[in-house]
């Protein structure tokens, strides 16, 4: 796979870099150009990406001559929420402040991690399969307990965390442009 670099030059620079970012994948942003901020002349930039307001993830800036490139490992970003993101681009010298860029960065689920109701649908079916005969059923999945006091909650549960969790693939898939109501079909 060949990865290509571009530069860029207008505001959203950090959001052209990067395009889109899957959780779980490195962000990285090569070659930003912030005219205004070069490094040579002392001043610093760090990225700060926030989701429902709260900080999610800060990547510091490296100049490289009159470029900047940022990166964040991807074990920072695999536990990152799909959906849209606010970022800012700081820049400071000498005690100053200033906001060199901001905008908005698209976030997609990691593919590779585990729904937490899939963990508690897990337990559910786990404990709808055991043939304990007491009412009253514990079964313990990481770090998720649950304890349900007869059949009928569980068949409950069940329903509930099923549709939970189709609701949140099915809007995993539109979120990443596909339509989750196609049936792909093999034809020989």
């Amino acid at each position: 796979m060949q990865t290509v670099w571009y530069r860029c030059s207008n505001m959203n620079e950090f959001q052209q870099a990067i395009g889109e970012l899957t959780a779980g994948e490195t962000l990285q942003a090569v070659g930003v150009s912030y005219p205004d901020y070069i490094g040579a002349d002392g001043w610093t930039l760090q990225a700060r990406l926030a989701y429902n307001s709260q900080l999610a993830l800060t990547s510091d800036g490296v100049a490289d001559s009159d470029l900047w490139d940022f990166t964040t490992p991807f074990a920072t970003t695999e536990n990152l929420e799909p959906g849209t993101y606010q970022y800012v681009v700081y820049a400071e010298k000498d005690g100053v402040r200033k906001i060199a860029d901001s905008g908005r960065l698209k976030v997609f689920a990691n593919p590779g991690a585990e729904y937490p109701d899939a963990i508690l649908l897990a337990a559910i079916n786990s404990q709808l399969s055991s043939t304990a005969s007491t009412e009253q059923r514990t079964t313990k999945i990481g770090d998720v307990e649950l304890q349900f006091m007869s059949s009928s909650d569980l068949f409950k549960a069940q329903q509930y965390y099923e549709r939970r969790l189709s609701k949140r693939r099915r809007k995993d898939e539109m979120q990443r442009g596909r339509d989750p109501n196609t049936i792909l079909s093999e034809y020989r």
